[in-house]
């Protein structure tokens, strides 16, 4: 038996590193498999307890239970009209050749595929020729769940969730680009959002993608024809519109960061990415082959002025320059030492490096030698685009924009009124520019970014909880005091006053009227008139506040911090405190009468009452 594993790639640490999400993922994701390992190899494989199958004429229940797949896999059942998947959830699968007998013993493993799908009628048919009857219900229904993954995981996915604040979606947008028409573009971010306008970004909407990691990088050459980089090596390209991106094999499995084509050669392309990953293309982006870096500096910006020169820019400082298309990357070290986030050439000799801390590099002589630009300022520079040779522009964290009208030796600040970061910044000419970044924010300029408008709709704090009183009707709290109402389904939100800057953590309403929301610091806002006006209840308790249930109009109960647990008997008029002999976080309570109720919270913390709170238990499960 030949067993062949995996190479696990970790995560090497350093002073200085920039981590993204992905660099996250990846270490997360290493200790996961090293644990399916111990799992599979040391342990074996099987039904650990449960997962007994029952018929009910066509209504089929599987049972509770775990057991370890090869490698083991953690699935989650969503419910499917007409069969019954009760205590799926989190439960490993794997299937054995009904053949071989003992399944704890089999050698023989069918290739398995995780999916959910519904069951056509004739998969349960009893007659005596059926598949059934030939080998049992429980393995022809494991491998109807296993190998057939496609028809009930589209239907699923129908049923999905979509954005309703902030519009058009709410993921951070990495890259914006714009076709020569300064009508049709994309932007692309987290989570392998691509969003493509058709009318200078005032509208849009939300393309097919086959990748579900981030995309980073975005180069369009026209209304047809654009080109994606992102994460673990995903190239993406379109020449229909975004109607159907096709991905590319790149032959590697680094974060590719930036993507950029010569300017005199739409076929002539370069990626860059972690760890000194530089691929490049010369049909369009079609096929990419690999080109050395000699470092293992993450790059993460790549311009190239024709198809022989172009600078790479990365961690620590690193700067690279090619003079033959990059066939030979050169490195020009000592210049600085933070992290350079983006590269543009103004012409054919002149470029500009943006980084972290106010970073400006300049060059005049094709980036063999360079000088450092006073920004007079120190927030970090993500993102520089020149328009032409004198005007350029530059943005960053807290929603920074710097224009230049001299090639880039004086930089002025402009005010685009917004705080999340601006990660990308794009200009069709000098007058017309767009930029965006955290939380699907983009913005536009028409006057050479003297003045900003926003193009997205809706809030952008963080919100913790949201509660509806019908159909229609519903609001929302999170962070500064923020409450958001909806009387459209969720298709509108407008901002209620709230007379609190606080965190507010959870909103409940007794009924059409009466209404609650706790937040840090112990603040108690209270409603009357269905949400519209807020007015503040003064308690004595200062711990943050997570969860409120109410069962009558006249009792209900507030936990939180350090244990907190606040009782009232009339109304929400005076709150008293509940001893729980406990200083974990609650981050929730529900009653299901006026004596019986439960508050959950950190490390696992269940606690049990059963006389209306005035005692508390703990209960112990093991979490």
């Amino acid at each position: 038996m030949i067993v062949t594993l995996r190479y696990l790639k970790k995560n090497r640490f350093f002073s200085g590193k920039l981590l993204t999400a992905e660099d996250l993922e990846l270490e997360q994701e290493y200790f996961r498999e090293k644990l399916k390992r111990h799992n599979g190899y040391l342990h074996g494989f099987g039904v650990v307890f449960g997962l007994e199958v029952s018929k009910s004429g066509r209504d089929v229940a599987i049972s509770p239970g775990l057991a370890i797949d090869h490698p083991p896999l953690i699935n989650s059942f969503p419910p499917i009209p007409g069969y019954d998947f009760r205590g799926l959830a989190f439960t490993r699968f794997h299937l054995y050749n009904p053949s071989s007998g003992n399944h704890k013993n089999s050698q023989r493993r069918f290739n398995t595929k995780t999916a959910i799908v519904s069951l056509a009628p004739s998969f349960l048919d009893t007659q005596s020729a059926s598949p059934l009857a030939r080998y049992g219900l429980v393995p022809l229904l494991l491998a109807w769940l296993l190998i057939n993954p496609m028809q009930t995981a589209a239907q699923y996915n129908e049923r999905g969730w979509e954005w309703q604040n902030p519009l058009p979606q709410g993921n951070s947008i990495n890259a914006i680009r714009f076709a020569k028409d300064k009508t049709n573009g994309w932007s692309v971010g987290a989570d392998g959002v691509i969003l493509r306008t058709r009318n200078g970004g005032f509208d849009w909407e939300e393309q097919e993608s086959p990748a579900n990691t981030t995309l980073y990088g975005l180069y369009v050459r026209d209304k047809s024809r654009a080109v994606i980089s992102g994460a673990r090596g995903i190239v993406l390209t379109t020449t229909n519109g975004g109607r159907k991106w096709i991905p590319r094999l790149t032959g590697v499995t680094d974060h590719l960061f930036s993507v950029a084509f010569a300017k005199d050669d739409p076929l002539r392309g370069w990626a860059v990415g972690s760890f000194g990953a530089i691929i490049s293309t010369n049909d369009g982006g079609v096929t990419w082959k690999r080109q050395n870096a000699h470092t293992k500096a993450h790059l993460f910006c790549v311009s190239f002025v024709d198809t022989r020169t172009g600078i790479a820019v990365g961690s620590r400082g690193t700067i690279l320059v090619t003079n033959n298309g990059g066939a030979e990357w050169k490195p020009h070290t000592g210049i600085s030492g933070s992290e350079l986030t983006g590269v543009a050439f103004s012409s054919a000799l002149r470029a500009v490096i943006v980084g972290y801390g106010g970073t400006i590099l300049e060059t005049d002589d094709g980036g063999i030698t360079w000088r450092s630009i006073n920004s007079l300022i120190t927030t970090d520079l993500l993102s520089v685009f020149f328009a032409d040779d004198k005007l350029g522009w530059a943005a960053g964290d807290n929603g920074v924009v710097l224009t230049t009208g001299d090639g880039g030796t004086i930089w002025l600040p402009v005010n685009v009124r917004t705080s999340p970061k601006l990660a990308t910044v794009y200009f069709a000419d000098e007058s017309l520019g767009w930029a965006a970044g955290a939380d699907g924010l983009v913005v536009r300029t028409d006057d050479s970014g003297l003045s900003w408008r926003r193009l997205t709709d809706g809030g952008r704090d963080d919100l913790a909880h949201i509660f509806f009183l019908d159909g229609s009707r519903g609001l929302a709290v999170g962070s500064r005091g923020r409450i958001l109402f909806t009387s459209s389904g969720g298709k509108n939100w407008t901002v209620r006053p709230s007379a609190t800057t606080a965190r507010l953590n959870a909103i409940d309403f007794i009924d059409q009227k009466q209404g609650w929301i706790v937040g840090d610091k112990g603040t108690i806002l209270r409603s009357v008139n269905g949400g519209v006006i807020w007015s503040q209840v003064a308690v004595e308790v200062r711990e943050d506040l997570f969860g409120i249930d109410f069962v009558s109009p006249q009792q209900g109960w507030i936990v939180g911090a350090r244990g907190a647990i606040l009782h009232t008997t009339d109304g929400g008029e005076t709150w008293q405190a509940q001893r729980a002999d406990t200083f974990s976080w609650l981050e929730d309570v529900r009653f299901t009468d006026q004596k019986r109720g439960i508050a959950v919270g950190s490390s696992g913390t269940i606690l049990l009452t059963e006389d209306g709170g005035e005692t508390w238990k703990r209960v112990d499960r093991n979490l």
